[in-house]
């Protein structure tokens, strides 16, 4: 997390997700959400502090997943080929009758 503005202020959210900043002065300031994996709808709010704390501040991220794929060719006749990754994750998944195979929901960071 990242205040900007009168002041500067960098913080981390608690495993529920609260953050706070302390000693501001009266100002408009940006609020920032960043986190390795994950991806937010809205990364920056403004929020205004007028002589009371301001709570509502809220961010919403999801996870990015990637997928891996590709084709095995030249494709055989009634033949379903079996493609395993390996790595920390051992997914296996079989391709197509044209050949094409696909991993889906990685994480970005993860080896598979």
């Amino acid at each position: 997390m990242a205040l900007s503005g009168a002041t500067s202020a960098t913080g981390t959210a608690d495993t529920l997700g609260n953050y706070t900043f302390c000693r501001t002065v009266e100002w408009v300031y940006t609020v920032t959400a960043e986190a390795y994996r994950l991806c937010f709808h809205a990364r920056n709010q403004s929020a205004t502090v007028n002589g009371a704390n301001v709570s509502g501040v809220n961010f919403t991220a999801t996870s990015q997943t990637f997928s891996i794929s590709g084709t095995i060719s030249p494709v055989a006749e009634e033949v379903e080929a079996a493609v395993t990754l390996s790595g920390a994750q051992v997914p296996a998944t079989t391709a197509n009758s044209s050949g094409a195979y696909t991993f889906v929901g990685w994480r970005a960071g993860l080896t598979p």
